[in-house]
């Protein structure tokens, strides 16, 4: 039985051992296959057609005995039926799908019966049959028409072109081709259209134009890859492309092609390619004049064509060894492969050419009459050769007495011959060197007046000797006007100097504004002076002259666009900081005040009235989220963010993370599992922008999932710290993959598009990563889910920092700590007066002056320090004023500001900020940064 299956092991002369376990395991796969229902042994002998056609047409026969149905027994035919033909058996392939199709007919089932029709049409073209296939592809395009299939369609109106093809009926073909293309692109079908290309590649292959066909090749099997298959139509399609290389005679090429498209056709257990391989492998060894093996693959071609039914191959490989036999000079052995090639043409109505065969047939008696004569002249050869000897004995002493007397005329005549040449040579190489020199000069004139620059020479006087017609046109005179000129007429004083400087074995320089005489505009000119010995004894100089007016006018406006971007950038830069400080701040009073009313109100409304506080608080951070990302993306591409590596233990920043986003996954009952090594893992990158990276990749997850769960998983691949999220969401499709980065894109657009965003998480994500030399990736299936990984080299031994546990103190009761807080919007002052007075001693101040005041009057413990206010002094100049006053400097001042930006914050520390807190924040944080300072008087106290 394994036999019957895996002929091509055999072949090869594998070891028996193997071949016992592969028996053993069909064996043991049977046994649980016939245990199965029809269709899941259906389903099973579907998923083996592609990689092992002998085991599916095996399971499809069990399928067939269990069948109960006409539509069980309708599938189960045409998949053993597909099976058999790829592996080429067709004639066993063809009865297979005969019976199903009238199963199918019985059963009503008109897809199954348009799929039947499309294969038993293939096999009808695979044998030779081209009228019986395309009757075939065409009802099976009728009948998925009629199903308003469009891929179903595509496929049948691409076989149906192939068959015209072989039929030599191009036009047809190519339109077929045509309409198939636009349908599978409509229905992105990436292996359709594939074959759709190739299709097309094929009629320009039979048409005489390589350089298309070798271009709808490539096409297809980039297009076939792409897919992500491994299938008869790659090696297909690596077959064509060898073609093109052959006709082209880059046989290296051709062969690399062919044993790939072999070893596919081996892989997949297809039949019909590898004999069409080897076919073609044996021609292109035939081109190269490797004629055994060509004789060889052929043979193997021939061999595989007729044990399958493949009557064309077998044809086609028979017609191709007799011009090889005849190139061996075995005329017999090319006379029997013509007769074998026209009984397999006969019966496909194509009868190998009578006087073909007559011809082979003469010049095999012919030859066969030569070896006769040859032995006939064998015998007569003896006589031969002792007459000739004795003849040329006598011709040598004739020759010798001639020879000895033209000897003396010829050596005087060899002499006189010998003075004409070198005479000859003599005239020839005076005449070249006249030539060289007639070429140098025109050559040199072409260039000297062809230069765009003024080139001239002149002499002691400045008088000029020699120049061109650019400076004709520079000086607005008359070409002829130049020899003789009197520079001194220039009138110029820097230019004259310039010209002396020449003639003084210096090198003159001039650059600047120009008035050449009579003209009424100057021009910007730039002038180059060299001294120059003309004569011995003879002074000169050479000098260059230019018109750079255009030049300067380009710089000028180059200056001028310069000049513009910058102001474009300063005032983007300025935009973003107020635009960043006008929205941030009203929202820290909307936070505020609607966290204070559902604090108040929270005891007294109903489940319902708690719900609209969620909305405004998830509206609030979904604006705020959207107001970051815009400006984040502008920092970025403007290349203003500026990273603060530290050493970070991204176990515990991920799990802080991971925290955050389950009370909001909570709210979908979307589970969230994190995993991580025992061990503390450090590496040196930006907080920041690693925080914000993760998170996006956080709430995407949570976003696009609506049921399963999410995974986040830490891992060390030495050097490499490997962070995964993983959901079981909605996926991503291979489509919108290649844009997956891309600002302000989704998958899904339009008024329709179910997820809220902008499109900007992901970009983010991938910037932030490579800002700290890390790397991502994406795996995704559409509807299963994805998985993002971010890689970024660990910090090891002497790089990460010793991070010391921080001391507990007591912490000061609240009542005793006064905060002032220096913020010009009033209704921010209201706001925290209203959360933070019952806790604490509160004073305000308006203005960085209003603030010094305050500071030296009354007994402050902490300062909250907006960094925009009103007047002549920013609050980054108040917080360096009180670093530099000795009574006031140790007072902790905790920047409290609606901008935003990592160079915000950075610029708050270096100013003297303790700590840095964002608009808009939550009550809680700012109590906790409160606190902490609290702590840390206390621990100094």
């Amino acid at each position: 039985m394994c036999c019957d299956r895996y002929p091509h092991i055999y072949r090869r002369g594998l070891h028996i051992l193997p071949i016992v376990v592969l028996a053993l395991f069909c064996q043991v796969a049977a046994s649980t296959a016939w245990a199965q229902s029809p269709d899941a042994l259906l389903d099973s002998a579907r998923s083996l057609l592609t990689n092992d056609p002998a085991r599916a047409a095996t399971v499809a026969h069990r399928a067939l005995v269990l069948a109960v149905s006409e539509q069980q027994k309708a599938s189960a035919l045409y998949v053993q039926g597909s099976a058999l033909r790829k592996l080429g058996k067709n004639a066993g392939a063809m009865d297979r799908y005969r019976e199903a199709l009238a199963h199918a007919q019985r059963s009503g089932d008109v897809r199954l019966q348009a799929l039947v029709l499309s294969d038993k049409g293939k096999a009808h073209r695979l044998m030779g049959f081209l009228d019986h296939a395309l009757n075939d592809h065409l009802k099976a395009l009728a009948l998925y028409d009629s199903l308003r299939d469009g891929a179903g369609a595509a496929t049948a109106m691409n076989d149906v072109a192939i068959t015209l093809r072989n039929l030599q009926r191009y036009t047809e073909a190519r339109r077929y081709h045509d309409r198939a293309l636009a349908q599978r692109r409509a229905l992105d079908d990436l292996s359709g259209i594939a074959a759709s290309l190739c299709g097309i590649g094929n009629l320009y292959w039979y048409a005489g134009n390589l350089d298309s066909a070798e271009t709808y090749y490539r096409q297809a099997l980039e297009m076939e890859r792409n897919a992500g298959q491994l299938s008869e139509n790659v090696a297909g399609y690596l077959n064509n492309l060898a073609n093109v290389y052959r006709e082209r005679g880059n046989f290296r090429e051709a062969h690399t092609k062919y044993q790939e498209s072999l070893r596919l056709s081996d892989l997949v257990g297809d039949m019909n390619m590898r004999a069409v391989t080897l076919k073609n492998l044996g021609i292109l060894y035939a081109r190269s004049g490797e004629l055994r093996r060509a004789e060889a693959q052929l043979r193997e071609a021939a061999a595989v064509a007729r044990d399958n039914g493949l009557a064309r191959v077998y044809a086609e490989s028979m017609d191709a060894l007799p011009s090889v036999y005849e190139r061996l000079g075995d005329l017999r052995m090319a006379l029997q492969a013509m007769a074998a090639a026209s009984k397999v043409k006969d019966s496909l109505g194509a009868l190998l050419s009578a006087e073909r065969l007559a011809n082979a047939e003469a010049l095999y008696q012919s030859e066969k009459h030569q070896r006769s004569l040859r032995e006939l002249d064998s015998e007569k050869q003896t006589y031969y050769t002792r007459f000739l000897f004795v003849s040329a004995i006598l011709l040598l002493v004739v020759v010798a007495g001639t020879l000895f007397w033209l000897s003396t005329t010829r050596k005087q005549n060899r002499e006189l011959a010998g003075r004409s040449e070198r005479a000859e040579a003599m005239h020839a190489q005076l005449e070249a060197m006249h030539e060289q020199v007639a070429r140098s000069e025109e050559q040199y004139r072409l260039l000297f007046e062809g230069l765009p620059v003024g080139v001239f020479f002149y002499d002691n006087t400045l008088r000029v000797i020699q120049a061109n017609h650019a400076l004709a046109d520079i000086l607005a005179i008359a070409p002829e006007q130049c020899d003789g000129y009197d520079l001194y007429q220039l009138q110029s004083q820097r230019v004259l100097e310039a010209l002396s400087n020449g003639l003084n074995a210096d090198h003159g320089m001039y650059e600047g504004p120009f008035l050449p005489p009579g003209s009424t505009e100057s021009i910007m000119v730039s002038l180059r002076t060299a001294p120059l010995r003309v004569d011995a004894g003879l002074r000169g100089a050479v000098g260059f002259l230019l018109d750079i007016s255009d030049w300067k006018q380009v710089e000028r406006e180059l200056l001028g666009a310069k000049e513009a971007a910058e102001q474009a950038v300063r005032l983007k830069q300025a935009f973003l900081i107020s635009i960043s400080h006008e929205i941030r701040t009203p929202l820290n009073v909307i936070m505020g005040y609607v966290s204070v009313l559902f604090a108040a109100l929270v005891e007294r409304i109903s489940t319902g009235e708690k719900e609209y506080f969620e909305k405004i608080d998830l509206a609030v951070r979904r604006l705020t989220r959207t107001v970051d990302q815009l400006l984040s993306l502008s920092i970025l591409e403007s290349g203003g963010y500026a990273l603060e590596p530290e050493y970070l233990d991204i176990c515990a920043l991920v799990e802080q993370l991971v925290d955050e986003t389950r009370s909001i996954a909570e709210d979908k009952k979307i589970p969230v599992t994190f995993r991580a090594p025992d061990r503390s893992v450090f590496i040196r990158a930006d907080k920041y922008s690693v925080s914000q990276a993760l998170r996006n990749l956080l709430d995407n997850a949570v976003k696009f999932t609506d049921e399963g769960e999410i995974t986040v998983t830490i891992s060390v691949r030495e050097p490499d710290v490997i962070i995964n999220v993983a959901d079981t969401g909605i996926g991503i499709s291979e489509s919108y993959l290649r844009q997956l980065y891309v600002a302000f894109t989704q998958e899904n657009v339009g008024y329709t598009r179910p997820y809220d965003g902008l499109g900007l998480g992901l970009t983010l994500t991938k910037r932030y990563v490579d800002a700290n030399n890390g790397g991502i990736t994406v795996k995704s299936t559409k509807g299963l889910g994805s998985t993002f990984t971010i890689a970024f080299m660990e910090a090891t031994g002497s790089q990460t920092t010793q991070h010391l546990a921080e001391e507990r103190v007591a912490a000061a009761h609240p009542a005793h700590v006064t905060l002032l807080v220096v913020e010009d919007d009033h209704e921010t002052q209201k706001f925290l007066n209203l959360v933070l007075s019952d806790d604490y001693t509160m004073h305000f101040a308006d203005s960085a002056d209003d603030a010094w005041t305050i500071l030296h009057q009354h007994r402050i413990d902490i300062v909250l320090m907006d960094i925009s206010l009103r007047g002549e002094e920013d609050g980054l100049s108040l917080t360096r004023r009180i670093r530099a006053e000795a009574g006031i400097a140790k007072i902790p001042v905790i920047a409290v500001t609606a901008h935003a930006f990592t160079e915000d914050k950075r610029r708050s520390y270096e100013a003297g900020c303790d700590d840095y807190l964002a608009k808009p924040f939550r009550t809680q944080q700012l109590r906790e940064r409160i606190q902490r300072q609290i702590n840390r008087i206390a621990s100094l106290a």
